[in-house]
């Protein structure tokens, strides 16, 4: 479905969009991921390629979304991640004071974990993490952006969180969350590699056997404590201000952020998207309500006001 070709000292792609559309998930980044991993791309730039290609065909609604994206969430520069932990009383021993899961469910939408407190639970802890471009190369960091401790129903800002839970070195520059469930267990990890090629290979190895930063060697792996709840958004700009809306976030639910009914405004919506470098509008039949569905990735424009 897509062929390399040589005009010139330039390199030529034909892509079959039909054949492309018919791709697992996440196939186009893992596919340009391959092509850096063979040294055919620089670090960084298989994902620009995978984005080229997916912003240059004429594909149906949010397949190119299904094409760039698996199964995990994907950490990119305009993700915000929240992060809520548990505060127990001063002096409770770390061990088994985590809340203990009842039960664990999987859908087609996400997790639903059941548990119960420990008595030595008084308050939680919730902090904001960003991305933070590398300078002088690919890839960058995840960093703390602000965080506040609510116990007993007092509410206090923190310069810091307690704990960074993406305390990753220097090296990492590519980031994803894993998530695995059964029926007695649920796993999360933050797993970090130095190219998107290595991220595509430590995924496989992870979907393949145990959910475990072990399988990882335990290198650039971080395992989510249990009892910790980790939260991907995507930012957008709606109206003029960053709002940050649950991965995977669509244009209605951006629109409902705002308190609107995304169906009475679409007289007066206007999205805007990346292509090629720069915002462009999306063209749209405003007698239809399609777009509302249109999955953003961040750094769109939202306005009707």
């Amino acid at each position: 479905m897509i062929e390399i070709g040589h005009r010139k000292n330039r390199i030529v792609l034909t892509v079959i969009r039909d054949g492309l559309a018919k791709q697992p998930a996440g196939w186009l980044r893992a596919w340009t991921a391959g092509l850096e991993a063979q040294g055919c791309l620089a670090t960084g730039d298989g994902t620009k390629l995978a984005q080229l290609v997916a912003e240059s065909l004429p594909l149906e609604l949010n397949t190119a979304f299904r094409l760039l994206h698996g199964s995990q969430v994907d950490i990119g520069p305009h993700t915000r991640l929240e992060v809520v932990s548990p505060v127990f009383r001063e002096g409770t021993p770390p061990a088994g004071t985590a809340p203990e899961p009842l039960e664990t469910t999987e859908n087609g939408s996400g997790l639903t974990v059941i548990v119960r407190a420990t008595a030595n639970l008084i308050g939680f802890e919730t902090a904001w993490y960003g991305i933070r471009p590398h300078a002088g190369h690919a890839g960058f960091s995840i960093v703390p952006l602000r965080a506040e401790r609510k116990v007993q129903g007092k509410v206090d800002p923190m310069p810091a969180p307690a704990t960074n839970v993406f305390a990753f070195p220097p090296d990492a520059a590519f980031y994803r969350l894993f998530y695995k469930a059964d029926q007695t267990e649920f796993t999360a990890l933050a797993v970090a590699a130095r190219t998107q090629a290595g991220l595509e290979k430590r995924t496989r190895m992870l979907e393949a056997g145990p959910a475990s930063c072990k399988t990882l060697n335990n290198e650039l792996c971080l395992a989510i404590p249990k009892g910790v709840g980790v939260n991907a958004y995507i930012a957008v700009i709606v109206n003029g201000n960053e709002v940050a809306i649950p991965w995977p976030a669509t244009v209605q639910s951006a629109v409902q952020k705002d308190g609107e009914d995304a169906r009475a405004i679409l007289s007066r919506l206007v999205v805007r998207k990346d292509y090629g470098g720069r915002l462009v509008p999306v063209e749209f039949d405003r007698r239809e309500h399609a777009i509302l569905g249109l999955i953003v990735t961040g750094g769109e424009t939202i306005a009707w006001k």
